[in-house]
Order: structure tokens, then sequence, then C-alpha cells
């Protein structure tokens, strides 16, 4: 007999799911972004980004853990230092604000409020990314958002911390000190190891370039790790009339030409983080983007609004990412490669 005919079906191919975003960086907890949504009802992006974005609950999330790093850099983490705290938060609220539904971000915890790290909780964060693409349902494709550097410190300060006894003899100076800077350079091998890991595995590392600007006239400082290693899509910055942004290191473009700028800003006069009062219609040549602290900055404005200005390549890169997400979400066949050649 003849085989009963198949009714023609109403539903259409499967819809792509959205990218997965890892954003390692500052982050508050999941209570503090929440009560910050409810304190600041106009903001709609915040409130967008306290429902849909996951903040990581891994061993990181601990203050505590960050207590022997700050006293390490406690030249930077004085108690007259504003916390930055937000910055995670800024980050992911651009790449929610340029990818939309497109991207599902996961905000993860690595720095300490003072924006200050260990190379070991970055790797056990890297390391463990590759879970948010297991389970039904997950998403098929993983970019890893770096508004963070790897720094090395100067020959200067080398001389003062590591090398006092040999500051009066210059040649036994000079020969220590490339021994400690070839130690330190190795130091970055695991975080290079760790990310070409990564990419191996079709994940997308996208990475700020630094803020350390011109070195000397006419010449800007090379990009930072881990925006420098190959392989990963390093960003500069530009101000809002497309010029170099003044504190942008470059992008990376020696070796694989794997580098872009996009809008950056530029420091506004009370520094690079201003609040956003919306009344006074001053506007200053940075992202806008989400701030949840009572107090904004340097200028130490109240912060009224859950907006602030804030200039520097970690707010270019998450452009690039949100930018990328839509990419891949748009079609997920793209390799890696081909998704930062269409960037």
């Amino acid at each position: 007999s003849a085989p009963e005919p198949v009714p023609p079906t109403t539903q259409g191919p499967a819809a792509p799911l959205p990218t997965m975003v890892a954003v390692l960086d500052t982050s508050p907890t999941p209570d503090a972004l929440r009560a910050a949504a409810e304190r600041f009802p106009r903001n709609v992006l915040l409130a967008d980004v306290a429902n849909s974005v996951t903040i990581d609950d891994g061993p990181c999330t601990d203050p505590a853990a960050f207590g022997d790093v700050e006293g390490i850099h406690a030249a930077r983490v004085t108690d007259g230092m504003p916390t930055v705290l937000d910055h995670g938060l800024f980050v992911a609220g651009i790449v929610r604000a340029v990818a939309g539904d497109e991207a599902r971000i996961h905000l993860v915890r690595v720095l300490s409020e003072r924006g200050v790290g260990s190379l070991m909780h970055i790797l056990h964060a890297l390391a463990g990314l590759p879970r948010l693409l297991q389970g039904p349902g997950a998403p098929r494709h993983l970019i890893v958002n770096l508004s963070l550097v790897a720094e090395v410190p100067s020959h200067a300060v080398l001389m003062r911390w590591l090398l006092p006894e040999t500051a009066a003899n210059a040649d036994a100076m000079l020969s220590d000190m490339e021994d400690a800077v070839r130690l330190l350079e190795a130091m970055s091998l695991p975080l290079r190891e760790t990310l070409d890991w990564l990419i191996d595995r079709d994940v997308l590392v996208v990475a700020a370039a630094g803020n350390h600007g011109v070195t000397s006239p006419g010449i800007r400082h090379a990009t930072q790790e881990p925006a420098r290693f190959d392989n990963v899509l390093a960003v500069a910055a530009t101000d809002g009339a497309h010029r170099s942004a003044g504190f942008s290191n470059r992008g990376d473009m020696i070796v694989m030409g794997d580098g872009v700028a996009t809008f950056g800003g530029n420091a506004g006069p009370d520094g690079r983080l201003v609040a956003l009062d919306g009344d006074s219609g001053r506007r200053f040549d940075a992202p806008i983007g989400l701030y949840t602290a009572p107090r904004v900055g340097a200028s130490d404005a109240d912060n009224a609004t859950g907006w602030a200005y804030w200039a520097g390549t970690s707010f270019a890169a998450p452009i690039i990412t949100g930018l990328a997400a839509r990419l891949w979400h748009q079609d997920p066949e793209l390799t890696v490669l081909q998704v930062m050649g269409a960037v």
C-alpha cells in the first residue's frame, strides 16, 4: 500500500543559539547588582544586565582571595584610591548593549575591587571556561573578553624593588636586571599557553591593547599582553573623531595583523571616570556605561543615574566582543579566524 502522507511542518530551522561571552574582570556580587538595579529604576540597561548576566560563583568571588595580591601591589591600593569594582560591570554592560540577546554573558571575577589580581586566579578561571559550552542548550561558541593587562615592572621599578644592593654598580645592576626581566617575561608563558589551548578549541579571545599611550613623541607604546599574543584579537582605542586616543597603546599589527581599533574615548578633565548627571548637558569624549558605586571616580561626584563616562581600551574591547558575538550568531559556521577577519 502507499505510505501515509506526511503533513507539512510549520516549524522552520532552529534558531542559532546565542554566543557565550565570558568577561574576566572585577565584579559586584549578584545581590549587589540587583540592589543597584532597584536603586536606579530608570536605568533600563542596568535592570537588563541584572536579569540576564550570570555572575560567577567560583572561588575568585571571595574578596579575601585577593588579600595577598593587594599587599604586593600596596602602592596601587592605598586608602585614597577609588575602587574599580564596577569595571567589569561597565564592560559587561557594553557587551550586552551591542550584542543584545545574541550573546549570553557570564561575568567572572578574577580581579579585586582595586583592579589587581594574580596569574593563578586568571589561569584558574580560563581553564574552567569550556564548561560553559557543556550541557543541553549550551551555546556552540565562546568569546573571552580580557579588559585587563599582564604587566611586567619597568627597569626603574625592578631596580627599586628587586635589586637595591646593586644600584651603586651599574654593570652588575644591568646584568641582574636583564636576568630579572627574562625571568618575569617567562612568567607570562603559562598565560600564553592557556590562551593557545582555548584558541585551539575554537574560542575567540578579545583583549584590550593597554593604556600606556605615547612613550615619546611620535612613538606609541607597544601592545600589552595578553593582547600582544598571536591569534588574540587586540583592541586599541580611538576618540570621538576617529583619531588614536591619547592613552591607547597601538593595536597588534606587527606579525599576525590581529589588531583593530574602535571608540574608547579620551580622558575627561576629571580623569577617566566622570559622573553622568543627566541635567547639565555636559558631554565627555568617552563611552557611557553602568556604574553603581555611590561616588564616581576622582571627581567624587554623586552617582545619581547609575551611568558614568569612562575612557580606556578596556571599554573599546567589549564593543568588538559584542560585534563578534553578533557575527557568530548570524553565521555559526564561521571559524575563529573568519570571525576575526569579519570584524
